[in-house]
């Protein structure tokens, strides 16, 4: 019996100083937060309080202290990446408000109650016997290129490259099957057209290649078919740059605003419930 006491006594003091030592390390770890989090280092400090939960999982009142803390380094970050946005908000939508001047609205097609945004005096698929690459604003606020091509029979075209010639950079557009949809096919006059619908993904890729091209860098579109050989190329036009670039800066410049208007109804959201708990 007093054997087993002994021991009992033993594993207890043991345990009791393991306890104690992590303790000890558990509030060194918060104290580290709330330097971090008086420096402006949120980040830092919210990271350091997730790992003490992590680590130290069976220390209840260390663990409470730390979400706490948490919540409010959050609160703090929300409140100065609001008030850092605020401003640039305003300044976007201004921004975008001078770039719809140089937009027209046209009826989207086969859709009379939708419209499109259009980059006035540009219809790149205006010619419909000419290759071409065609951007516009789709009715809900997306980017939306079409490539074009015409011949004398079906070439089975399934993706393009475009190509900045001068530094040999290329992006390729996602692989689109025949479906009779996004990738579609009709024949008129004994003339075959074939039409590729890139994807938000592959159109923002393309767009953004041509927009940071120099202006006097000449791009060149190739259509490829099933089997991966080339089909058809151009060059492309001046003006077609232009309205891809418009539509590209005013997506981007959209996506943007959406993204700032999410950072401020999330802090507002954070802020209720941080001032709902008090």
């Amino acid at each position: 019996m007093k054997y087993f006491r002994a021991t009992l006594i033993i594993l207890v003091a043991a345990f009791t100083a393991c306890t104690s030592g992590e303790q000890k390390a558990a509030q060194s770890m918060i104290k580290q937060a709330e330097s971090q989090y008086t420096q402006g280092a949120y980040d830092t400090a919210i990271h350091l309080l997730d790992s003490l939960h992590t680590t130290y999982p069976s220390l209840v009142k260390e663990r409470k202290e730390a979400l706490a803390l948490a919540q409010e380094i959050k609160l703090a970050k929300s409140t100065a990446d609001s008030a850092r946005v605020a401003p640039m908000l305003e300044q976007s939508i201004a921004l975008l408000e001078r770039m719809h001047q140089d937009f027209k609205e046209v009826k989207y097609p086969d859709m009379p109650d939708e419209t499109i945004l259009r980059y006035k005096g540009i219809d790149a698929s205006a010619d419909t016997n000419s290759p071409f690459l065609d951007a516009y604003l789709d009715h809900d606020g997306r980017l939306q290129l079409i490539a074009g091509c015409a011949a004398p029979r079906y070439q089975g075209v399934e993706y393009i490259t475009v190509q900045e010639t001068a530094g040999n950079t290329f992006v390729a557009s996602d692989t689109i099957p025949y479906d009779g949809g996004r990738n579609y096919r009709f024949a008129v006059d004994g003339r075959a057209y074939e039409r590729l619908t890139l994807s938000l993904e592959a159109g923002v890729r393309v767009a953004a290649l041509i927009s940071d091209a120099t202006g006097d860098t000449p791009i060149r579109v190739t259509f490829y078919n099933t089997a991966g050989r080339e089909a058809q190329r151009f060059m492309l036009p001046d003006r077609s740059r232009t309205a891809v670039k418009g539509c590209y800066d005013y997506f981007s410049t959209y996506v943007s605003i959406k993204d700032m208007e999410d950072i401020l109804n999330k802090h507002e959201q954070r802020r209720t419930r941080h001032y709902m708990a008090d």
